[in-house]
């Protein structure tokens, strides 16, 4: 593979898992990291964190345009995606989706063993949310939930343990992004509709 195709190639996966969208958990973990650890924890606790997060987040973006495919192949506004137009196949980004993984599980390991043991419990929302919107309107407080591990796990990171505080702020980011998600996902109302996927047919009446 020549290193224009190699550019290519990241550059489709950067599309694939919304890099941009980072914003949305990100700044959630920063901010309990630091009241967690009241100022900044130690380099290597910021690393692993950072580690962690950018895995989980990337995997679970991946993981989500496998299980969405065929459903973005037949919807006019996303059958321009990576996997539907063939530019990724799905088997690469399976592939991709267990290196993050198993990445995140490792850089849980390295922080604690609390991280390490609830690890799993992230893992499962991150693969469960993309089938939420086939058998609930509630798939949007899912990913809400979903992405409120961020600033729970860093909390977690730092300290070890759970407290009030990480849970008001894992609310505060489940309503953000569940808001964000509701509104993001208005587009394709008629799509879902028409196609018997429910997660507005009760939420937008």
């Amino acid at each position: 593979m020549g290193l224009t195709k190699i550019i290519n190639k990241i550059k489709e996966y950067g599309k694939l898992v919304m890099f941009s969208h980072t914003v949305f958990s990100l700044s959630f973990a920063a901010v309990s990291m630091v009241l967690a650890a009241k100022g900044l924890p130690k380099i290597t606790t910021m690393f692993w964190i950072l580690v962690c997060f950018m895995a989980a987040r990337t995997g679970a973006n991946a993981i989500n345009r496998v299980i969405d495919a065929e459903i973005d192949a037949r919807n006019p506004r996303t059958a321009t995606r990576q996997i539907p137009k063939g530019e990724v196949k799905k088997r690469e980004v399976i592939i991709f989706t267990s290196i993050c993984f198993l990445v995140m599980l490792f850089g849980a390991y390295k922080l604690n063993w609390v991280c390490l043991i609830l690890s799993p419990i992230a893992l499962f929302l991150m693969i469960i949310y993309s089938y939420t919107k086939r058998f609930t309107f509630l798939c949007h407080l899912i990913l809400g939930v979903t992405c409120a591990c961020a600033p729970v796990g860093a909390w977690l990171a730092v300290t070890g343990k759970i407290t009030f505080i990480p849970l008001i702020m894992g609310v505060a980011n489940t309503l953000w992004v569940a808001g964000f998600d509701i509104i993001y996902g208005s587009q394709d109302y008629d799509f879902d509709k028409a196609n018997g996927f429910i997660q507005f047919q009760h939420n937008l009446v």
